[in-house]
């Protein structure tokens, strides 16, 4: 655009159609005008990356639960809403495993942060406490 701006307006002075001053002033208008629309491009990209991740976000949290109960389980019931995590252990189906032995206790209303290396099993004990997958071992 710049370049096609340029070329037309150093055409038309030098068959004296425009003013040395009109191709001072399209040239830098027409640079702004494209740093402008990049700007815009950049955003409304960034805009659409968004959607998709909270997209991504929602099939992830909006998943029907799959796995049937146990036979024989009781029926839910959430008197104090504790959790209580012994000897979990977890790998996926691998025989290396990504948790081996954890234990866990959260008292009902109190808040915890799980911090650690990427690879450590954070997202896997969340996944775990959420029953999207079954303990390879220990209880819950």
């Amino acid at each position: 655009m710049v370049v096609g701006t340029a070329a037309a307006a150093i055409l038309l002075w030098t068959h004296g159609l425009v003013s040395i001053g009109t191709v001072a002033m399209a040239l830098p208008l027409t640079w702004q005008i494209a740093n402008m629309a990049g700007w815009v491009a950049q955003n409304v990209t960034s805009i659409f990356e968004n959607v998709g991740v909270v997209q991504d976000g929602m099939r992830s949290i909006a998943v029907p639960r799959q796995m049937a109960d146990r036979p024989g389980a009781a029926a839910l019931a959430v008197p104090r809403g504790a959790v209580r995590f012994e000897g979990v252990r977890f790998g996926y189906g691998t025989q290396r495993g990504v948790l081996h032995g954890i234990d866990l206790a959260i008292a009902p209303g109190e808040r915890v942060g799980l911090i650690g290396a990427s690879g450590a099993g954070k997202s896997t004990l969340v996944n775990l406490l959420l029953r999207f997958f079954e303990l390879e071992g220990g209880a819950s």
